[in-house]
C-alpha cells in the first residue's frame, strides 16, 4: 500500500470545505490499534490535507465527529506509525462506522450506514483479486520459453482478465449512476482512441491522429463542475499528464494547452483557483531555459488582468514585479541595451556590437564560479572570434582595481571589457542580476537565442549554430 505523509492543514483549503447542517460521525474500529492516534485527511490536488485527528481508546475504538459536513471527496484514514492508510469516499452521507484490522485493512474492512463506501470496498476487493490473477498469469508467461506452445494460453488468460475488469466496470457504472465513485471512475482513464481515417490507400490522412486526439478529448470525461474530484487524486494527476506528457514542451504549445484547461476549469471558480495557481507557481519555478515565459503569460492573462480577484494586493505586486522583470528577457526578445564604461573610460554599447553572435557576460573577479569559468569562456572566444562572435564583458563589482587585477592576470584583453563602478547604468535590475555569471547568447539583431548558461554550454551551443551556419 502506498505511503503518506499528512501534510499540514492550510488555508487555502479551509476556504473551500463547505460548511454544512449535519456535520459528519464517523465511528471506527481498528484491532490491534488500541490506544493510537490515527488521522483523517482528504486528497486536495497533489496534497494529502488533514481535517482531524483521533486518539483510539484501549480497544481501538473512536468517533470522529464535526459540526460541519465535509466537503464531497475521496478521504483517508492514516495510521501510525508511518501514516499508512485506507481510503473513503465521503459524499452526502457522512454517518458511517467502519471496523478492520492489519494487516490487511482494505480485505479486513466491514462498512456499515454507507451504501457508497459498501460499493467502493467491494469494488477494490474485485480489482484486487483480478490484479492477483493478471500477475500470476503474467509470471507464469513470462518464465515459458518464448517458443513455447503454452504461451498463447497465457496470453489469452491475460486478455480475458483485463474484460473481466472492463466489464466489471462498464457495469458498475451502469448500475450505479449516482455515485461520487463512479464519476471518479469514470474521470480516470485517459482516451479511447478510434480508428484513424485513412486514404483510399489505406495511408493515415493524419500521421498525428493519436495526438490531436488526445489533446482534444482528454477531459472528455472530466467534469470541471463538480468541486469533489479536486478533493480527489483523479484531477491533478489528469492535469500532470496533460500538459507534461500530452504537450509538446516548448513554452508555445504549453500556453495553448494551459490557456485550454484553464477555459475548462473556469465551469467552477474554486477549481479555476487551484490550477491558475498550481501552474503559476510550477512555472515560476520552472528551471528549464525558456519556461519563463510560461510565467508571464499566466501572470499577465490571468493574475494582472484581474481574473484572480482572490489574490491580495502584496501578492499581486510581486507576481507582477515578477512578470515584468522576466519579460524583457524572454527567449527571441531584443536584449536591452547596456550602456557601460571600457578599461579607459569610453562608453561601449551592446546594442552598437557588430557581430553574427554576441555573448552578453556579466561576471564579478571576486566570484569563485567567475574565476573559474572566465578564463574558460576566453580560451573559447580567442577560437572563434574570426567567425563573427564577439564578447560584451560586463563586470558587475564596484571596486575597479579587483577588476583591472583580474583582467591583466588572465590577459582578458581581446574582447570588450567594461564595468559600472559608478552605478551610472540600470542594467542590474533590468537584467535582474542577483548571482554570477551569466551567460546570454544573442544573434545578429540582438535577440536572445539561449540565456542562463555556463561556459560547456555556452561552447556546446555556439558550435552547433555555427555548424548549422556552414
Amino acid at each position: 500500500m502506498r505511503k503518506y505523509l499528512i501534510l499540514l492543514f492550510t488555508f487555502l483549503c479551509t476556504q473551500m470545505l463547505g460548511v454544512a447542517q449535519t456535520g459528519y460521525h464517523i465511528s471506527i474500529h481498528i484491532d490491534g490499534m488500541n490506544d493510537s492516534t490515527v488521522y483523517l485527511a482528504h486528497h486536495y490536488g497533489n496534497m494529502q490535507v488533514m481535517d482531524d485527528t483521533l486518539l483510539l481508546d484501549s480497544k481501538g475504538n473512536g468517533v470522529f465527529s464535526g459540526d460541519n459536513k465535509l466537503a464531497g471527496g475521496m478521504y483517508m484514514i492514516a495510521l501510525p506509525p508511518d501514516n499508512h492508510f485506507f481510503e473513503l469516499v465521503i459524499d452526502d452521507d457522512q454517518d458511517l462506522s467502519l471496523s478492520t484490522k492489519e494487516p490487511d485493512l482494505v480485505d479486513n474492512m466491514l462498512i456499515k450506514g454507507s451504501r457508497e463506501n459498501k460499493l467502493f470496498y467491494e469494488d477494490l476487493h474485485f480489482i484486487k483479486s483480478k490484479r492477483a490473477a493478471y500477475m500470476h498469469a503474467v509470471d507464469r508467461k513470462n518464465a515459458l520459453d518464448p517458443e513455447a506452445d503454452s504461451l498463447a494460453i497465457y496470453e489469452e488468460t491475460l486478455k480475458e482478465i483485463d474484460l473481466d475488469v472492463r466489464t466489471h466496470r462498464s457495469q458498475f457504472e451502469k448500475d450505479y449512476p449516482d455515485l461520487l465513485y463512479t464519476k471518479i471512475l469514470l474521470s480516470t482513464p485517459d482516451p479511447e482512441v478510434p480508428e484513424p481515417a485513412r486514404d483510399s490507400a489505406g495511408n493515415l490522412i493524419d500521421s498525428y491522429y493519436v495526438y490531436h486526439y488526445y489533446i482534444n478529448h482528454f477531459f472528455d470525461n472530466y467534469d470541471f463542475t463538480d468541486l469533489r474530484l479536486l478533493y480527489t487524486p483523479v484531477y491533478h494527476r489528469k492535469l500532470n499528464d496533460y500538459i507534461n506528457k500530452w504537450t509538446v514542451q516548448y513554452p508555445d504549445s504549453i500556453i495553448v494547452a494551459i490557456d485550454r484547461v484553464l477555459a475548462k476549469a473556469k465551469e467552477n471558480k474554486e477549481v479555476f483557483k487551484y490550477t491558475v495557481a498550481y501552474m503559476l507557481n510550477k512555472y515560476a519555478s520552472n528551471k528549464i531555459m525558456g519556461m519563463d515565459a510560461v510565467y508571464v503569460h499566466i501572470a499577465e492573462k490571468y493574475y494582472l488582468s484581474g481574473e484572480a480577484d482572490w489574490v491580495d494586493a502584496d501578492q499581486l505586486e510581486k507576481i507582477r514585479t515578477d512578470a515584468l522583470s522576466l519579460k524583457p528577457l524572454l527567449l527571441g526578445k531584443v536584449a536591452p541595451n547596456v550602456i557601460v564604461k571600457d578599461r579607459s573610460g569610453n562608453w561601449q554599447a551592446l546594442h552598437d556590437i557588430k557581430a553574427k553572435y554576441t555573448i552578453l557576460y556579466f561576471w564579478d573577479s571576486d566570484c569563485g564560479t567567475c574565476r573559474k569559468e572566465t578564463p574558460k569562456l576566453y580560451d573559447y572566444y580567442e577560437k572563434v572570434k574570426q567567425k563573427d562572435v564577439e564578447v560584451f564583458a560586463v563586470s558587475i563589482e564596484l571596486i575597479r582595481s579587483n577588476w583591472e587585477t583580474f583582467i591583466d592576470e588572465h590577459k582578458l584583453t581581446d574582447w570588450i571589457n567594461c564595468i559600472d563602478d559608478k552605478e551610472e547604468s540600470n542594467f542590474r535590475s533590468i537584467y535582474n542580476i542577483k548571482g554570477t555569471p551569466i551567460i546570454f547568447l544573442l544573434d545578429k539583431d540582438k535577440k536572445i537565442i539561449a540565456k542562463r548558461l555556463n561556459a560547456e554550454q555556452t561552447f556546446q551551443y555556439l558550435d552547433r549554430l555555427m555548424k548549422e551556419d556552414q
